[in-house]
């Protein structure tokens, strides 16, 4: 069997193990279920299981230990297809019992974070409040924002958002904002982690190695538009449940199951020891599976999302073709129309041509050197040698066989090769906004602009010890102290991604961006490490 549904949350209602197992019984039905009791000096637990139906089986669990009690349902796949299509029965257990909950004083939460079936008014305080949760570094559960769209009713939004928040209560907590709460929230949660009017964008838990901030790729508006709800409910569930899963569980369950599997026998000491071992392998082992499944299922976001780009790319591409043989048309006819301009024409249109035809061999080389990048080393041998507004320092890694011995180092090579191009190009285009603005512009070789930071916060600038690590070499042309504070910086995906920061002197002596340092994350501490 798959662990496919985690839930699980603390629970205050009084009379709690015959209220669940009426809500049990409820929504089971006349299907054939089991129940399992055990109970010892300390510990309460009741077990109920239905038999799987549709290839899933559904664990209810209650427990209690001096005063604390839990609720822990697990949805299990036996067919191991992936198929999350059969998880709407379950989640509407999930929901009953929550509600009971509520309804009973039973104030359900996990951690500090608390469970609502109704979606809060976006105002100030509330809006405010998602905010800080969203840079909680120990929130175990998802946050879900959904944006209004003004092209869309604005009740059938809010519908789709009434429906999510209770459809995923106990794993996420929604927020709708409508086009006033929009702009605040963008205001206050910056850039990186903002979202359009329309759009569907989810924040899950930090990740439980570096309590770094993550951001799920937004869903588009256009894409909720023309889609069933049972299609984007699809689409949330996939980016959720890796991260639902790779939570681990409290200590308060783990002894819980082991009392429930019997290997806490006191009659047989050692076979106890052998087995309370087996059993914490088995589950160090599950949650390192765990790990990687979510680690796969973000790269796998944002492989869609750069296919997406990609996509994009490719229509811009077509229309300019198209724009480009009706130019051509419109000169031809201009030709034979006007005879004394005949060879002005002719010149302008020669020179287009060749402006034309230079801008796609530009692509082509760009795509081609791509190709050939194999490490980390190698971007940077070729950004030194090649770019002429790109400043690379001399010591500007000091991890850099970690990164060119990792599985990821092509990909982490040619990713920083096309940033350094986005770079170059950006120095070259006498754009007059910042970096980040540029990649927004659409430019062909922008950087992902959902990737880049311009700013860091304010505890970095206040904070000696940080602001210190992000003192990094830099030309004397730009200070004479060879050295200087970078706070922009470009993020790349993977276990032990690195940080690209650089300095824009685009604007100033140089003419040229200033690149002080790559290397793993972990050389650069924030407010959530």
């Amino acid at each position: 069997m798959e662990l496919v549904y985690r839930v699980l949350w603390s629970d205050k209602q009084e009379g709690l193990f015959p209220s669940v197992e009426h809500t049990f019984q409820d929504w089971t039905g006349d299907v054939a279920h089991e129940v399992i009791s055990v109970s010892d000096e300390e510990f309460q637990i009741k077990e109920f299981r239905r038999k799987a139906q549709g290839g899933n089986r559904t664990t209810l669990r209650v427990v209690s230990q001096k005063g604390e009690q839990m609720i822990w349902v697990d949805v299990e796949n036996e067919n191991h297809n992936g198929d999350l299509s059969e998880l709407e029965h379950p989640r509407e257990l999930v929901t009953s019992l929550i509600k009971t909950s509520e309804n009973s004083g039973g104030n359900p939460k996990r951690g500090k974070s608390e469970f609502h079936m109704l979606l809060p008014r976006p105002t100030d305080t509330n809006i405010s409040h998602f905010v800080k949760e969203i840079f909680n570094s120990e929130r175990p559960i998802s946050i879900i924002c959904i944006a209004q769209d003004p092209l869309h009713e604005t009740g059938k939004t809010i519908q789709m958002a009434r429906a999510i928040a209770e459809g995923y209560a106990g794993v996420s907590q929604v927020l709708f904002l409508d086009q006033g709460g929009l702009a605040r929230f963008q205001n206050l949660v910056g850039s990186n982690y903002s979202l359009e009017p329309g759009e569907l964008r989810i924040f899950p838990p930090a990740d439980p190695e570096f309590r770094t901030v993550l951001a799920a790729p937004s869903i588009p508006a256009s894409d909720i538009r023309k889609a069933k709800y049972e299609l984007v409910n699809r689409r949330v569930l996939r980016t959720i449940q890796p991260y639902m899963l790779a939570q681990p569980l409290p200590d308060l369950c783990e002894n819980a199951l082991r009392l429930l599997r019997g290997f806490n026998d006191p009659t047989d000491r050692k076979k106890l020891e052998r087995k309370n071992t087996d059993f914490e392998n088995l589950l160090a082992e599950n949650q390192k599976l765990r790990y990687n499944f979510r680690d796969v299922s973000a790269d796998l976001e944002h492989a869609i999302e750069e296919i997406e780009n990609l996509q994009d790319q490719l229509a811009r591409k077509d229309i300019q073709r198209r724009e480009a043989e009706e130019w051509w048309i419109q000169r031809a006819d201009a030709l034979e129309a006007s005879q004394a301009e005949s060879e002005m024409k002719r010149v302008e249109m020669e020179k287009r041509a060749i402006s034309f035809a230079l801008n796609e061999s530009i692509q082509k080389f760009r795509d081609e050197e791509t190709e050939s990048i194999t490490s980390v080393s190698e971007a940077l041998t070729k950004g030194k040698q090649l770019l002429d507004h790109v400043e690379i320092a001399e010591r500007v890694s000091l991890r850099l066989d970690d990164l060119d011995n990792n599985q990821r180092a092509k990909t982490w090579g040619r990713d920083i090769w096309k940033a350094f191009l986005a770079f170059e190009a950006y120095a070259r285009s006498g754009f007059a906004g910042n970096f980040y603005q540029w990649c927004s512009s659409g430019n062909d070789f922008s950087w992902f602009s959902q990737s880049t930071a311009i700013k860091e916060s304010d505890t970095v600038h206040n904070d000696e010890r940080l602001y210190a690590q992000r003192v990094l070499p830099v030309t004397a042309d730009v200070d004479p102290r060879g050295k200087i504070f970078m706070e922009s910086h470009l993020k790349f995906r993977g276990s032990m991604a690195p940080r690209l920061y650089f300095f824009d002197d685009t604007k100033g002596k140089t003419r040229k961006v200033h690149i002080g340092g790559i290397d793993p994350h972990s050389r650069w501490e924030n407010t959530t490490t």
